[in-house]
C-alpha cells in the first residue's frame, strides 16, 4: 500500500499479484450479479470529487488507486 499526495488530492494505491479480473465488469451493475463493492466505492468517491482507478486483467494482478480531494488545501489543516 502506498499513501501519497498528488496536487490537490490524497491518494492510496494498493497492488497485488493475484489472478486479476475484468475491471469494467466489476464496475458494471447492469448485469444484476449483485456486485456493488467497487461500484459503491466509485459512487461515494464521485460524490466528493474523488475517483477510483482500477488496473487489472486475467493473470496479471490488480492495482487500485483511490483519490480524494484535500478540502483544507494542505497537510495538517482541518478538513
Amino acid at each position: 500500500m502506498q499513501l501519497y499526495d498528488a496536487g490537490e488530492s490524497r491518494c492510496v494505491t494498493v497492488t497485488d499479484n493475484g489472478h486479476g479480473f475484468d475491471p469494467d465488469r466489476a464496475l458494471d451493475t447492469s448485469k444484476g450479479d449483485g456486485g456493488f463493492g467497487l461500484f459503491s466505492i466509485h459512487q461515494r468517491l464521485a460524490e466528493i470529487g474523488g475517483e477510483i482507478r482500477v488496473e487489472s486483467g486475467p493473470d496479471r494482478g490488480t492495482r487500485v488507486t483511490l483519490s480524494v480531494p484535500l478540502m483544507g488545501g494542505g497537510k495538517g489543516e482541518e478538513r
